[in-house]
């Protein structure tokens, strides 16, 4: 019968591929789901963030797709540094709540150096400081390879006295890429992305808000 036929061909085809998915509650167990993922066969994974933690040092570099989802929760970059992602992996998705650590002298959320490439979902937001300044929501380039953020959520400076930057972006000769469909500002009126050096090699897209 046509039943039969259709039973037959569900029980060949082949079904959907799932995604392996950790859980991560410190620096120490995020390092760790980023080097389960990369053994994994899967081609891409999901670390679900139970907990709000401070990172440490730099994240462990992927090999595949990753999406870090906070669910509520929050990572705080280190204090006087940030979240460090660094290296030319696959694509990091960071969905939820990822911010700076008020107090200290630079508390900005994400810090993207050579070559690394991330997506934006959430929130990216910098600290306020002791000084009266807020930090940026991203310290961004510097030497060796390019770095690439995509940002179809919001990225913002940390509120101050004076305001964080929304985007710092460091001297740098190989080329920068930021793509924004969402929101990028600077704290408390501060500008939305600045460079320390004329000569900084950046091309923005934008088909959303730069304030």
């Amino acid at each position: 019968s046509v039943s039969v036929v259709a039973l037959a061909l569900a029980c060949l085809l082949p079904g959907p591929v799932s995604a392996a998915t950790y859980t991560a509650n410190n620096q120490a167990t995020l390092n760790g789901a980023i080097a389960a993922a990369n053994a994994s066969p899967d081609p891409s994974s999901t670390i679900l963030i139970t907990g709000d933690f401070v990172t440490s040092g730099t994240l462990t570099v992927p090999t595949k797709p990753i999406t870090i989802d906070t669910q509520g929760f929050t990572v705080f970059g280190a204090p006087n540094s940030g979240i460090q992602i660094s290296g030319a992996g696959a694509v990091r998705t960071l969905a939820g709540t990822f911010m700076g650590s008020s107090g200290g002298t630079s508390a900005t959320a994400l810090q993207l150096r050579s070559g690394a490439s991330v997506m934006n979902l959430g929130l990216l937001q910098g600290a306020t400081l002791n000084t009266g300044n807020g930090g940026p929501g991203v310290d961004f380039g510097g030497p060796g390879a390019g770095v690439t953020l995509t940002n179809p959520g919001i990225l913002r400076g940390g509120a101050g006295a004076v305001g964080g930057l929304g985007i710092f972006v460091r001297a740098s000769t190989t080329a920068n890429s930021i793509v924004n469909t969402g929101t990028i500002e600077g704290g408390s009126g501060n500008a939305a992305i600045r460079t320390n050096a004329a000569a900084t090699n950046l091309d923005i897209v934008n088909s959303g808000t730069i304030r």
